[in-house]
């Protein structure tokens, strides 16, 4: 679902990994709900990619988007930033972008209040941490603020999930600012 590719099975590099794209079950996952969910990334918008991965460049690279990316380590996005601590003003974006990124971060809670802060009223955060951690990510988004929405993988339906190599427990939380 990231690059078209057809394969016959996916690299276990360490999880089910495509060798064209370099996605994981993550982007793949993500790319199929995106599909059911376009209004979710719908141009015009101004996005905020947290810890950028090339496999989905397809998916943020479009007319329309204007993406800024931001990472602690990573020489390859836009801005070298802390998710802690946003140089942006109140209110900078229409959606965040970050999959697997809060759940490593040194305090979840405080990540996820600049992110609330820097999206506009109405804005979209779509977030994904490790399936172990789903329960803390959504519990500590209602605290920052959002409503929040899951769109599990099971969703798809088994055929689906076996076809692109998903992990069936993981969910993408849609994250809201009222």
């Amino acid at each position: 679902p990231c690059c078209g590719v057809r394969l016959r099975r996916f690299v276990v590099y360490p999880s089910l990994y495509c060798p064209r794209c370099g996605s994981y079950e993550r982007h793949r996952l993500l790319a199929l709900q995106l599909r059911g969910r376009p209004e979710l990334l719908a141009p015009p918008l101004r996005l905020l990619h947290v810890s950028p991965d090339r496999p989905l460049e397809r998916l943020v690279a479009r007319p329309g988007i204007e993406r800024v990316s931001i990472d602690i380590d990573n020489p390859g996005g836009d801005f070298e930033m802390d998710v802690h601590e946003l140089a942006f003003p109140d209110a900078s974006f229409d959606t965040v972008l970050a999959l697997h990124v809060v759940d490593a971060v040194a305090d979840q809670p405080r990540a996820l209040g600049e992110l609330h802060r820097v999206l506009r009223p109405g804005g979209v955060a779509l977030l994904q941490v490790p399936v172990d951690q789903q329960h803390r990510l959504r519990a500590n988004l209602l605290a920052a603020g959002f409503t929040v929405e899951s769109l599990p993988a099971t969703a798809l339906g088994a055929d689906v999930i076996a076809r692109h190599g998903l992990i069936a427990e993981e969910e993408t939380y849609v994250g809201r600012r009222r």
